[in-house]
């Protein structure tokens, strides 16, 4: 495996899926042994997953919720039995319900041509416009990140976090020595107010924020953050 094809794969390395077979998991963990910088590239994004696990886990459930939820329960009446006409009546329904729902799926079912997976596999080569339009398509429109250079783009993903899609990039040296993946949350999508500009969060991998056009930009990031951004001039 070449670089550009094991960047396009560390989503799954740490993953049970079956996205990838045992021969490509081994030429994979091959490839990260003998290359520094894809190795360096495999733990940021392992250490990003890891930070956003103990952020999801860390939000506690509301206190008295789940004997509340079971006292809802109890005091709804129970539901009587079915009389027979009443019964084919609600099953024909729900077979024509079923059948128009998978009629509408499949004449939603998008069509994925040769082009959309070289797309994919070229997001290296992305500009910031691009990236924009791809966020658009996802169903995830936002302003991307102004202050990185998108020549150390890597990927393009999209995140679950709180319930909700968010876009998240990652960006790495040539070197592989600074590595930062990016969660852009929109105002419209939750509630920032507790995320201050500039704040800094101490931790093993170090998290910045950054108020950027609107939106708040999660950084979780190794190495000299500066060597992934644009110059003044750029």
């Amino acid at each position: 495996m070449e670089c550009h094809d094991v960047r396009q794969l560390l989503a799954f390395v740490d993953r049970k899926c079956e996205e990838l077979d045992a021969p490509e998991r081994a030429a994979l963990a091959q490839h990260l042994e003998r290359c520094p910088e894809c190795a360096a590239l495999a733990q940021a994004e392992r250490e990003f997953d890891q930070a956003l696990g103990a952020a999801v886990r860390a939000v506690a459930v509301p206190p008295g919720l789940q004997p509340k939820i079971l006292a809802k329960l109890a005091t709804q009446p129970r539901g009587t039995p079915w009389k027979p006409l009443a019964a084919a009546a609600a099953i024909f329904i729900a077979v024509t319900l079923l059948g128009a729902g998978i009629a509408w799926k499949l004449r939603d079912t998008p069509a994925v041509s040769v082009a959309d997976i070289r797309a994919l596999a070229d997001q290296e080569n992305w500009d910031l416009s691009v990236v924009e339009q791809h966020l658009s398509e996802q169903g995830v429109p936002v302003e991307a990140p102004r202050d990185f250079d998108y020549r150390n783009l890597q990927h393009v993903d999209v995140a679950e976090f709180r319930g909700q899609r968010v876009p998240k990039l990652t960006f790495a040296s040539r070197d592989g020595k600074a590595v930062a993946c990016v969660l852009v949350l929109s105002p419209a999508r939750f509630r920032l107010g507790d995320l201050h500009d500039g704040m800094e969060l101490p931790g093993t991998t170090s998290i910045r924020i950054h108020h950027d056009r609107g939106h708040v930009n999660v950084i979780f990031y190794r190495g000299d953050l500066g060597a992934l951004q644009r110059l003044p001039d750029q």
